[in-house]
Protein backbone atom coordinates (compact mmCIF):
# COMPACT_ATOMS: atom_id res chain seq x y z
CA UNK A 1 0.00 0.00 0.00
CA UNK A 2 1.13 3.46 -0.97
CA UNK A 3 1.54 6.23 1.61
CA UNK A 4 1.02 9.90 1.38
CA UNK A 5 1.71 12.97 3.24
CA UNK A 6 -1.23 15.77 3.13
CA UNK A 7 -0.32 19.29 4.44
CA UNK A 8 -4.01 21.15 5.74
CA UNK A 9 -3.88 24.26 6.74
CA UNK A 10 -5.26 25.39 9.93
CA UNK A 11 -8.80 25.49 8.20
CA UNK A 12 -8.82 22.63 7.21
CA UNK A 13 -8.08 23.07 3.64
CA UNK A 14 -5.49 21.10 1.24
CA UNK A 15 -2.53 23.04 1.25
CA UNK A 16 -0.28 20.03 -0.86
CA UNK A 17 0.62 16.59 -0.78
CA UNK A 18 3.72 14.07 -1.59
CA UNK A 19 4.55 10.24 -1.54
CA UNK A 20 6.40 8.83 0.77
CA UNK A 21 9.04 6.58 -0.89
CA UNK A 22 10.31 3.10 0.37
CA UNK A 23 12.80 4.53 2.85
CA UNK A 24 9.98 6.60 4.55
CA UNK A 25 10.75 10.07 3.06
CA UNK A 26 8.72 12.76 2.14
CA UNK A 27 8.87 16.16 0.72
CA UNK A 28 5.54 18.23 0.09
CA UNK A 29 5.74 21.57 -1.29
CA UNK A 30 3.10 24.55 -0.45
CA UNK A 31 1.67 27.09 -2.84
CA UNK A 32 1.54 29.80 -0.17
CA UNK A 33 3.39 33.12 0.10
CA UNK A 34 4.40 32.98 4.03
CA UNK A 35 4.86 30.34 6.46
CA UNK A 36 1.50 29.21 8.37
CA UNK A 37 0.08 26.79 11.00
CA UNK A 38 0.22 23.17 8.85
CA UNK A 39 -1.04 19.70 9.87
CA UNK A 40 0.58 16.95 8.27
CA UNK A 41 -1.31 13.62 8.01
CA UNK A 42 0.52 10.60 6.90
CA UNK A 43 -1.73 7.70 5.69
CA UNK A 44 -2.94 5.19 2.78
CA UNK A 45 -2.96 6.70 -0.47
CA UNK A 46 -6.76 7.94 -1.32
CA UNK A 47 -9.39 10.29 -0.78
CA UNK A 48 -6.99 13.70 1.35
CA UNK A 49 -10.32 14.53 2.74
CA UNK A 50 -11.34 11.23 4.18
CA UNK A 51 -7.73 11.03 5.48
CA UNK A 52 -7.59 14.21 7.16
CA UNK A 53 -10.88 12.95 9.44
CA UNK A 54 -9.29 9.77 10.35
CA UNK A 55 -7.20 8.72 12.92
CA UNK A 56 -4.01 8.84 10.44
CA UNK A 57 -0.98 9.62 12.11
CA UNK A 58 -1.20 13.66 12.31
CA UNK A 59 1.47 16.32 13.37
CA UNK A 60 1.12 19.95 13.13
CA UNK A 61 3.71 22.41 13.06
CA UNK A 62 3.31 26.54 13.57
CA UNK A 63 4.38 29.36 11.30
CA UNK A 64 7.37 29.90 13.56
CA UNK A 65 8.62 26.61 12.88
CA UNK A 66 9.77 27.35 9.20
CA UNK A 67 12.96 27.86 8.65
CA UNK A 68 13.88 30.83 5.97
CA UNK A 69 16.49 29.94 3.30
CA UNK A 70 17.77 31.54 0.32
CA UNK A 71 15.51 32.97 -1.96
CA UNK A 72 12.68 34.13 0.18
CA UNK A 73 12.31 30.26 0.08
CA UNK A 74 11.04 28.77 3.25
CA UNK A 75 11.38 25.10 4.59
CA UNK A 76 9.95 22.53 7.59
CA UNK A 77 12.29 20.23 8.78
CA UNK A 78 10.52 16.99 10.46
CA UNK A 79 11.64 13.98 11.85
CA UNK A 80 8.02 11.79 11.93
CA UNK A 81 8.98 8.27 12.87
CA UNK A 82 5.61 6.04 12.63
CA UNK A 83 5.09 3.68 15.31
CA UNK A 84 4.56 0.02 14.89
CA UNK A 85 0.76 0.20 15.78
CA UNK A 86 0.06 2.36 13.40
CA UNK A 87 1.84 1.23 10.36
CA UNK A 88 1.45 -2.71 10.81
CA UNK A 89 -2.16 -2.71 9.88
CA UNK A 90 -1.35 -0.95 6.61
CA UNK A 91 0.69 -3.67 5.31
CA UNK A 92 0.04 -6.24 2.79
CA UNK A 93 -0.96 -9.72 3.67
CA UNK A 94 -1.67 -12.31 1.70
CA UNK A 95 -4.81 -15.00 3.26
CA UNK A 96 -5.57 -18.10 1.68
CA UNK A 97 -8.83 -19.87 2.23
CA UNK A 98 -9.49 -23.04 1.48
CA UNK A 99 -12.75 -24.91 1.64
CA UNK A 100 -13.71 -27.47 3.92
CA UNK A 101 -16.00 -30.33 3.47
Amino acid sequence: MKLAVYAFDKFGSLKGAGQVDAEGGFSVFLNISKPIDVNLVVGPEDDPELIRKSSAYQQSFSANDWVNEEGGLYRLNTDITLARDIWWPWRPVRLCVRACS
